[in-house]
């Protein structure tokens, strides 16, 4: 069968570098198996000779892809996006952190499916791994705020770069731009990006509130998953008009500058947060108040219709405390009573 063979040069057979990150890719991708993962069939790490044996695979990365057509459609651009995700979760919940996701390191393939490549800088669980250095410079356009101040990358780093391809992929920008790459790197730490929306207001709310989450500064604030990520995707494509009710700055709408601005195919008038949350509050208080008021009436009808119907049927007890049982059956007034 065709396969493709990833080798080191033989410039940098020798160099520990390079050798460390080539080992670091195969334990890595050997122990993941995934439809939207390359696939490996054999490793060898001979110290003349190391290789990776993978599937050959037809097609041509996102970033290509990008530069023919761009930008993609939100049906097409989310499909490439959720198989990310699947191929992200299987490695996450491996203790694989891939560490470099970019459209350079995503094929897609002629029948549409996506698979994920390059895992030489990704970080193992109990595994020394290579560092985040001038080696993946090529990267610093999708890179966390995390990997760049030099900081541990985890799931969520990988949740940062992915909506940063999907920011992408939907605006057909980058959010992030400068003269050299230390530029766009301390612009990844310290400044917020345009939202796709000022970008191309055609752009559902709900789909700028998952790229806008996706890509919080603080990992605390973003998806703590790629299952997250996706279930959200999922209801979006179920419902484009869908707004998510997000604490305020995870992702929260902004207020139109005008009043009559209308959202993309509909008529409806785009709320902000705030105001979804408080009419919810509002109608809910209401709701309780009106139940309540429900509750009071029903009950104190039915008490009084209780004791009338109780009232009806009282009866006068004769005295009996103090006497024995044979003196009240001889009582004749009492027997009558009863």
């Amino acid at each position: 069968r065709l396969v493709a063979i990833k080798m080191l040069r033989d410039e940098y057979v020798g160099n520990d570098e390079f050798r460390k990150r080539f080992l670091n890719e195969s334990r890595a991708i050997t122990m993941l198996v995934h439809r939207n993962i390359v696939d490996v069939f054999d490793v060898n790490f001979d110290e003349n000779c190391p290789y990776i044996v993978m599937e050959l695979i037809e097609g041509i990365t996102l970033k290509d892809y990008m530069k023919k057509k761009s930008p993609l459609p939100l049906r097409e651009a989310l499909l490439y996006c959720g198989q990310i995700l699947s191929a992200l979760r299987h490695a996450h919940e491996r203790g694989v952190v891939h560490r470099d996701i970019k459209p350079q390191n995503i094929m897609l393939l002629n029948d549409g499916v996506v698979k994920v490549t390059d895992f030489g800088i990704a970080q193992v669980s109990n595994f020394e791994t290579v560092t985040h250095d001038s080696s993946a410079v090529g990267s610093v356009h999708y890179v966390s705020p995390e990997q760049a101040r030099g900081r541990v990358a985890d799931d969520r780093s990988d949740i940062y770069s992915t909506g940063i391809m999907l920011y992408e992929m939907v605006t057909g920008k980058l959010p992030f731009t400068g003269e050299n790459p230390v530029s766009v790197a301390l612009k990844q730490v310290q400044e917020e990006p345009k939202r796709p929306r000022q970008i191309n207001p055609e752009i559902p709310v709900g789909l700028e509130q998952i790229i806008m989450k996706a890509m919080r500064k603080k990992p605390d604030e973003r998806y703590s998953n790629a299952r997250e990520m996706q279930h959200d995707i999922v209801r979006f494509l179920e419902d484009q008009q869908v707004v998510f009710d997000y604490p305020d700055g995870f992702g929260s709408v902004r207020k139109p500058e005008n009043k009559k601005q209308k959202t993309a195919g509909t008529g409806k008038k785009i709320l902000t947060e705030k105001q979804i949350i408080r009419k919810n509050r509002m109608i809910a208080a209401l709701s309780g108040i009106f139940l309540a008021l429900v509750l009071v009436v029903t009950g104190t009808f039915v008490m009084f219709t209780m004791v009338q119907r109780l009232g009806a049927s009282l009866l006068d007890i004769p005295q009996l405390v103090g006497r024995t049982l044979s003196e009240v059956q001889k009582d004749k007034q009492v027997t009558d009573h009863f």
